[in-house]
């Protein structure tokens, strides 16, 4: 919006019911994502604490304080993951530790014991092997939340679209 305003003052012509129906409409896969329904599956890119934090407050403001999901989580060697597990582990009911590709992943064993000190904790390395687990065991009033890294919502994107019988994120865009 401050780049519309920052426009306008350039003498752009930018009406604000425009801005107003482009906020309303807007798409930004993998923040937030609701990737299914029953059960309710969400994808969140956060890979930092600014970004944990802002999901966990999400979270609490659209699923409510008690809610807590199945985790799947990968994340960089080079993220401060200590900090986001104990932000994460007693917000989750339990965790499934995967690896994050392509660039530096860490080693999901590494977060065993910083999860484990909150919440039950378990490694399947495989990003796409740790979906289909976590949804064998999910109830169809289950919730689950993938996160961790832009890398591992990458990874497992195109599985959710594929169940859509979709190859692209934005159909109307033949994509």
């Amino acid at each position: 919006v401050a780049t519309l305003e920052a426009l306008r003052t350039q003498g752009w012509r930018i009406d604000e019911d425009a801005i107003r129906t482009g906020l309303r409409e807007i798409q930004w896969p993998g923040r937030f994502d609701i990737v299914s329904k029953r059960p309710l599956v969400i994808l969140d890119c956060a890979h930092n604490e600014m970004s944990i934090a802002a999901l966990l407050e999400t979270m609490s403001v659209e699923l409510g304080p008690d809610v807590k999901p199945r985790l799947i989580f990968g994340c960089q060697s080079a993220k401060e993951w200590t900090r986001m597990a104990a932000m994460l582990g007693p917000r989750v009911r339990d965790v499934t530790l995967t690896r994050a590709k392509p660039k530096s992943p860490l080693e999901p064993e590494e977060l065993l014991a910083h999860f484990g000190a909150h919440c039950p904790a378990r490694v399947e390395r495989d990003p796409l092997r740790a979906i289909d687990r976590v949804f064998s065991e999910l109830a169809s009033d289950d919730v689950a939340l993938v996160t961790g890294s832009v890398y591992l919502i990458g990874e497992v994107y195109p599985y959710f679209l594929s169940r859509e019988g979709r190859s692209g994120l934005f159909p109307e865009a033949g994509a």
